[in-house]
């Protein structure tokens, strides 16, 4: 016979359980103006974020690191190796703008080296487990977060601290900074760390958060995080992302793309690490999908940019971002281009076309117009750079008429300004885009020179404007980045791209695979 009083006590102890461990953290903000300045404060749960009041806020109780287990650090045979403790994987890193990483290896660690930047992997991934093993400095210097500061960063946005928490260093900053942190946003459950000098293992399983078309969450990001053999974090879902917005506030959430580079936080502290692997959560559901490669066209060529190089550069990053099979059609001589666009279904076999060359000269109507038709009917494509100067200079055309090439495009450019780097204006209403989604505001193109566009077709959305300054032509921003529907073809244009600098950056990269996704309806 079952005993009431237990079994009451037991459904009871079930729904209190059950409120606490689907609680969502309460946040709120507020503005408080400090010696003329607005700062915002955040709180989470009632609680300051950074808050470093013992009084105000609990620290992690301090625990025994387990002992360090060679086998626990085996990776399992679906793990990717980003370093194995080997020199020849530092070339799975790079610097954050995607120059060589100016770290060292040292006895088989990769060393944070002051005021050499933080890196990134080449490689990038969604929801995955990552194990990782790091040191702090010894000896120790400074408190706080001067002592071995260093992130952990998944996606290359949401971070783990790394930091000196052990003995007298425990508790001399605030909880959710402290080792172990998701900072800003969760303080670790206990405090494993180990002494500065001694190697300190993390195992990571992190969901990465989605969104939808408007840009909402509606899926938080989650993290499970072992330190030294103690679980600090179960399953603790994210209220907004961990980038430092003040000193007491992060960030909210920003939509992004599905995968990002794992990063490494150089906080001018010669923290090392080393056994970095990564299993991707969301390989298996790749290889078991049915859905197959895309294949694109890239055409390029002509005069004044180093096609050689950037159609590599380009194809390559789209590949990591948007698996691609690629047919290359490069070819300096203008007439030979011709003759391969008047083909007999040329763009049959494509899923898209990426155009970037450089072919002013043209002035055969009927042949520019039989290859926009082939855009009209469907065909998605990007143009990128001198392909808004190609296939209309000479070309004839009566008042009040439209050329094919820039009607396609949505946009008419001709000329452009000096040498010089872009910033990229994104518009405020057209930001959530789905193309623009990854781009920062105010983004500096390494190198650049800014088009003139001189107009701009009904029905184009434009997504961006670059500003080369007001000292140098173009005085004015123009569009530097747009969409347009062509007849049944969704056509993606930028005027950025002169220099490999640039097409190479992370950023540049994102736009276009973004911009792939876009145009072919992924």
């Amino acid at each position: 016979m079952i005993n009431l009083f237990n079994y009451i006590k037991f459904i009871l102890a079930t729904f209190f359980a059950t409120q606490v461990f689907s609680k969502v953290p309460e946040v709120r903000t507020e503005i408080r103006e400090e010696n003329g300045e607005k700062i915002n404060y955040m709180f989470i749960d009632g609680v300051k974020v950074h808050e470093a009041d013992p009084e105000k806020v609990t620290f992690p109780p301090v625990v025994e690191p387990k002992p360090y287990k060679v086998q626990a650090g085996k990776p399992p045979q679906s793990a990717i190796f980003l370093f194995d403790g080997t020199e020849s994987l530092m070339s799975n890193w790079t610097a954050m703008n995607g120059s060589p990483t100016k770290w060292k290896f040292e006895d088989g660690a990769l060393v944070a080296v002051p005021r050499s930047g933080s890196i990134r992997s080449k490689q990038e991934f969604g929801s995955c487990r990552l194990y990782l093993e790091f040191a702090t400095p010894a000896p120790s210097k400074g408190t706080g977060q001067a002592s071995g500061n260093s992130g952990v960063f998944l996606m290359g946005k949401y971070e783990i601290q790394v930091l000196n928490s052990f003995g007298g260093n425990a508790n001399s900053t605030y909880p959710d900074g402290q080792c172990g942190a998701l900072y800003g946003r969760a303080k670790p459950m206990v405090n494993a760390s180990r002494a500065p000098g001694q190697w300190q293992t993390y195992d990571i399983t992190f969901t990465r958060p989605l969104f939808d078309e408007q840009g909402k969450v509606i899926r938080r990001a989650k993290f499970r995080v072992v330190h030294n053999g103690h679980l600090i974090h179960d399953d603790v879902e994210l209220t907004g992302g961990t980038g430092w917005a003040g000193p007491h506030a992060v960030r909210p959430y920003k939509v992004h793309s599905d995968k990002g580079p794992l990063s490494l936080q150089n906080h001018g502290n010669p923290v090392r690490y080393r056994n970095i692997w990564v299993v991707d959560m969301e390989k298996k559901k790749a290889a078991g999908s049915t859905k197959q490669a895309l294949k694109a066209l890239f055409f390029t060529g002509g005069c004044c940019h180093d096609y050689g190089q950037q159609k590599n550069i380009i194809i390559e990053g789209i590949n990591a971002r948007v698996p691609t099979k690629w047919e290359v059609f490069h070819e300096m001589d203008e007439k030979k281009s011709k003759a391969f666009l008047n083909q007999t279904g040329w763009a049959d076999s494509f899923d898209y076309i990426v155009y970037d060359h450089c072919y002013a000269h043209e002035k055969d109507v009927a042949f520019i117009e039989s290859v926009t038709a082939v855009h009209e009917a469907g065909k998605p494509a990007l143009a990128l750079h001198c392909a808004m100067h190609s296939y209309h200079w000479n070309v004839p055309v009566k008042e009040g008429e439209i050329k094919a090439w820039p009607k396609m495009l949505g946009a008419s450019s001709k000329g452009h300004g000096p040498k010089k780097s872009i910033t990229v204006n994104i518009v405020k209403e057209n930001s959530g885009h789905a193309v623009i989604k990854d781009l920062p505001d105010g983004w500096r193109t390494p190198e650049g020179e800014l088009y003139n566009v001189q107009e701009i077709y009904p029905g184009t959305t434009v997504l961006a404007y670059g500003d080369n300054g007001n000292t140098t032509r173009p005085l004015e921003p123009q569009a530097c980045i747009w969409v347009n529907q062509h007849g049944k073809g969704r056509i993606f244009s930028t005027t950025i791209g002169h220099h490999n600098s640039t097409v190479s950056t992370k950023e540049y990269l994102d736009l276009l695979g973004n911009a792939v996704r876009w145009v072919t309806k992924q």
